[in-house]
């Protein structure tokens, strides 16, 4: 009895072996397709992050000169180390909107970390921070927190519909984590910052030593 019944099965086991062939639509196979192209699109962490429209932006000033060795405090090892703690607890309170930057100051002012709303990368910062055998400038450290605290933004003009880049001058709050010996600041134009001042240390305290020979 003729049939073709063993030849089309040997036609569709050549076609299965053959190199090039029709793609054949399985729902299986795109919802496969899709994971894999969401989880590498995953990988690369995309976001948008804007200054301009942040709720807070704080400039951590950390105090490292050479009096922040005192060990006159308590829950600490000196002035250094509980000043880092409190800023690591503000680190740790600030929300996804919030930017901040770390900055050290002795007689020289050392940017760790610029504005960012990354809480991971303001800490690792804080924790590179080393206290110096040096005095301190503070004067030179608001100038330099006043010269970094502006932001461009992007806005649209009224009478043009493209819009022009200016530069807005954002209020920017600056805590200062410091023994207090700076001297007076009274003289020093803060502009737009907000200066708060955290004190850490005592005035009771014989703290003298060699900074410089």
């Amino acid at each position: 009895v003729p049939s073709t019944f063993l030849w089309r099965k040997t036609v569709e086991d050549l076609h299965v072996n053959s190199l090039l062939q029709r793609l054949r639509t399985n729902p299986l196979l795109w919802l496969q397709l899709l994971a894999v192209a969401l989880a590498a699109f995953a990988l690369f962490r995309p976001g948008y992050r804007d200054l301009s429209r942040s709720d807070s932006r704080r400039i951590f000033l950390l105090d490292s000169s050479a009096s922040m060795q005192a060990t006159d405090v308590t829950g600490a090892s000196n002035r250094f180390e509980l000043a880092r703690q409190l800023i690591a607890s503000e680190i740790d309170a600030m929300s996804d909107q919030d930017v901040a930057m770390l900055m050290t100051v002795s007689d020289r002012v050392d940017v760790l970390q610029s504005f960012t709303s990354d809480r991971r990368r303001l800490r690792d910062a804080l924790v590179s921070a080393e206290v110096a055998n040096r005095s301190i400038d503070m004067g030179a450290a608001i100038r330099a927190a006043e010269g970094l605290a502006s932001v461009r933004k992007t806005v649209a003009s009224d009478d043009n519909a493209e819009s022009v880049a200016a530069v807005n001058e954002i209020s920017s709050q600056m805590v200062l984590y410091s023994d207090g010996g700076f001297g007076d600041l009274s003289g020093i134009d803060l502009g737009d910052l907000k200066l708060t001042y955290t004190k850490v240390g005592t005035d009771a305290v014989t703290n003298l030593s060699i900074v410089a020979f």
